[in-house]
């Protein structure tokens, strides 16, 4: 029997002109590993609902994934939805979840029979729930014939089509080979689960749906690509292909990595990124950018945020944190917009290759106006390893985060899944308290020689460096995104350093020097 205990941080900030809460919850478990898979906010109901994914119950020749649903509100109060994720011989996995004009959840997923051995013969999950939590339909559709018995199905991304049908799409991947990838669209009837239609779509090659949008004048269907064949651009690259939004052909390509972006960069979009569209009739691409700079071969790692108009003109462009650390956007969704048409990007700092760490890391939030001027941005962690799965942008201006943590000094090669909502200005507790690992600086290289960097979006404050017994040996103001400091004279050793603010200490830190 799976046991964890649900650790939970929360602070309503009354500071605001508003109210806002914010919470941080760990699922801390010793028997298995936990991912929250996705995340979604609950905009009429003040909460969020996450999925919850107990990988591999038991170890015997078939790994069972168990799977948990919780609504939790603005305060950390959790919820467990009564979702029946197995069933005799059959289990149900969902991947999404939205709420439609009427009040409903509409869920699709994965179900699979069990005692089919590593062949596990799969169907495509829907259901239908009313806001009591209360099942209103579910159905259950075998795919096509030329798919394989058992297919896995990744990134599953729901658009509701302007004909008040659920178009649901996914990339399908062979029990055969893993390069042998396809995209499956499916039309669904929000008013029986009724398949309307269907569509498998095989572009060749190794290619993952990101995102599934509307185009801005909302002619055609957008499927946002990872690595598919673009003849526009000669090459295997990151892009849009367009589908007809009646009968799912492809209708056309862009590419993301056109050579013409940036004469002294190239191939900056990899995976993965993701797709929305702007209540000003803009296109927002954002996610993991590797550019190349051609003119020193160097390769640089970013968040990048891409802003495009309805003839896919580029009206902006922005690169976040710093590019001598590896990056990369939450797995599975790294980008929303708020109701205020802030931009909010989540993305995973100081990756380490491998599928265990041995350093800790961060998770980045940044917000960007919808010129994608930089408005705020934060780094969690610091503590331990940190990934981040899944986000979304709250009714109340802030972020919700979920993905997990493992500390590889404490963890023995077990992760815990964790989910953490902030406030409008991304905090989770009060910049005066700092109870939870949040920070508005990034020192680094951390370790480092002769200089740090000082990146934060806090100006007219000052930056101190103290030595082991507290003594102070530096003091730099302030007012610019990054600041760099000399420290060649400074003797191998372990300092800390603060940022204050009108007399107030709004973030503190350790600094190694080599």
């Amino acid at each position: 029997m799976n046991k964890y205990f649900l650790i939970i941080f929360v602070l309503l900030n009354c500071n605001k002109l508003f109210s806002q809460s914010s919470y941080s919850l760990l699922f801390n478990s010793s028997e298995f590993d936990e991912v929250i898979r996705f995340v979604y906010d609950d905009k009429p109901n003040n909460e969020q609902i996450v999925l919850l994914n107990y990988e591999c119950e038991g170890f015997d020749s078939v790994c069972i994934t168990r799977q948990k649903i919780y609504s939790i509100s603005n305060y950390g109060d959790t919820m467990q939805w009564p979702f029946a994720d197995r069933r005799n011989d059959t289990t149900f996995l969902v991947n999404r979840i939205i709420r439609d004009i009427n009040g409903d959840y509409f869920m699709t997923g994965l179900g699979y029979y069990e005692n089919n051995g590593p062949l596990r013969k799969a169907f495509d999950y829907y259901a239908k729930w009313n806001s009591n939590h209360e099942i209103i339909w579910e159905k259950f559709h075998i795919r096509p014939p030329d798919f394989n018995p058992f297919m896995a199905s990744e990134n599953i991304k729901i658009l509701e089509l302007i004909n008040g049908n659920y178009l649901v799409g996914m990339t399908v991947t062979t029990v055969d080979s893993i390069m042998d990838i396809r995209y499956y669209f499916v039309e669904i009837s929000p008013l029986d689960g009724i398949v309307i239609k269907e569509k498998v779509l095989d572009f060749g090659g190794y290619s993952y749906l990101q995102s599934l949008t509307y185009n801005l004048d909302s002619t055609k269907i957008m499927l946002h690509s990872g690595s598919a064949y673009m003849k526009e651009c000669n090459r295997n690259t990151e892009g849009a292909i367009f589908l007809d939004p009646v009968t799912y052909d492809t209708l056309g390509t862009y590419c993301y990595n056109r050579d013409d972006d940036d004469p002294l960069k190239y191939w900056c979009v990899v995976l993965p990124y993701n797709a929305k569209i702007c209540r000003d009739g803009t296109l927002i691409v954002a996610g993991t950018g590797r550019c190349i700079n051609t003119t020193n071969k160097f390769v640089e790692h970013y968040l990048f945020a891409y802003k495009y108009d309805a003839s896919f003109n580029l009206l902006s462009r922005k690169f976040l944190t710093n590019q001598d650390t590896i990056i990369d956007a939450s797995w599975l969704e790294g980008l929303d917009i708020n109701d205020n048409n802030e931009i909010l990007l989540v993305g995973n700092h100081d990756r380490q290759i491998g599928p265990w760490s041995s350093h800790y890391s961060y998770i980045y939030l940044a917000k960007l106006d919808q010129n994608l001027a930089l408005v705020s941005e934060r780094y969690l962690g610091g503590d331990a390893y940190y990934t981040a799965y899944s986000m979304s942008a709250t009714s109340d201006g802030g972020i919700v985060v979920a993905g997990t943590r493992f500390d590889y000094m404490v963890n023995d090669f077990e992760r815990d899944a964790f989910v953490m909502k902030t406030d409008a200005g991304l905090w989770v507790d009060t910049p005066e308290l700092l109870e939870e690992d949040i920070h508005r600086a990034l020192v680094y290289p951390n370790p480092g020689k002769s200089e740090l960097n000082i990146r934060t979006t806090v100006k007219q404050a000052v930056f101190r460096l103290f030595d082991i017994s507290n003594r102070l040996l530096l003091e730099q103001p302030i007012d610019e995104l990054i600041t760099t400091v000399n420290t060649r004279s400074f003797q191998a050793g372990t300092y800390t350093w603060t940022i204050t603010k009108a007399g107030q200490v709004c973030d503190r830190g350790i600094w190694i020097k080599n």
